[in-house]
C-alpha cells in the first residue's frame, strides 16, 4: 500500500481499480495476536500433520499474511537447491514462502485487493449483511423474475441472501430485459 492507495469499506463488492484496496475494521482473533505477545506459548508447527491455511509475520505491529495450501509444501520431493557453488538436494521437509502478501492488519483495519484470497486467511461472511425476507420480496418483485417467492425466502441460504443485498445495494443497477 502507498499513499496513494485508496481505502474502500468492504460492503461485499468484490471489484476495485488498481489504486484501491478492501478493508474490513475488526479485531484480529486472540490467537493470532498471541504469536506477537507470546510466541513461546505457541504449539510447534509440525509439516507432516499440521493443515497450514496462512503463514503471517509481523513487522512493527503490522501483520502480513500469506494463503498457504498443500501445493507449497515440499515433502518427499526431489528438490534441488543451490548454495555457495553447489547444488544439494533437500533432505528435509520444507515449505515456500511465497514474495507476495495477500492481506495486511494495521491498526484495526485488515487491508486485502481479493476477496477470495482474504476470505481463505479470515472469514469475511460476516462483514455483508444478509438480505431479509422483506429484501428479498422486493428483489423477487421485478417483472424479470418469474419464481416461487416462499419457497425462495424458505430455501435461501446465508450466502444467496447476502449475494441478493450486494445486487439490491448496487448503485444505479436496476434488473432489466434489453
Amino acid at each position: 500500500m502507498t499513499s496513494d492507495t485508496e481505502e474502500i469499506l468492504f460492503d461485499g463488492n468484490f471489484k476495485i481499480d488498481g489504486d484501491e484496496v478492501l478493508y474490513v475494521e475488526m479485531d484480529l482473533p486472540e490467537n493470532v495476536l498471541e504469536a506477537n505477545t507470546n510466541a513461546i506459548g505457541l504449539q510447534v508447527l509440525d509439516i507432516t500433520t499440521d493443515d497450514i491455511k496462512t503463514l503471517f509475520w509481523i513487522e512493527d505491529d503490522i501483520y502480513y499474511f500469506q494463503n498457504f495450501d498443500k501445493r507449497k509444501l515440499l515433502q518427499n520431493k526431489n528438490v534441488i537447491f543451490y548454495s555457495g557453488t553447489t547444488y544439494h538436494k533437500l533432505k528435509e521437509d520444507a515449505l515456500i514462502v511465497e514474495n507476495m502478501v495477500n492481506a495486511i492488519y494495521k491498526d484495526g483495519k485488515f487491508y486485502f485487493k481479493s476477496y477470495a484470497n482474504a476470505n481463505k486467511i479470515i472469514s469475511l461472511s460476516d462483514f455483508f449483511e444478509e438480505a431479509s425476507n422483506e429484501t428479498i420480496e422486493e428483489f423477487a418483485d421485478n417483472a424479470i423474475f418469474e419464481l416461487d417467492l416462499d419457497w425462495l425466502k424458505e430455501n435461501s441460504d446465508t450466502m444467496i441472501r447476502k449475494q441478493i443485498t450486494l445486487i439490491q445495494k448496487k448503485s444505479g443497477y436496476s434488473l432489466c430485459i434489453s
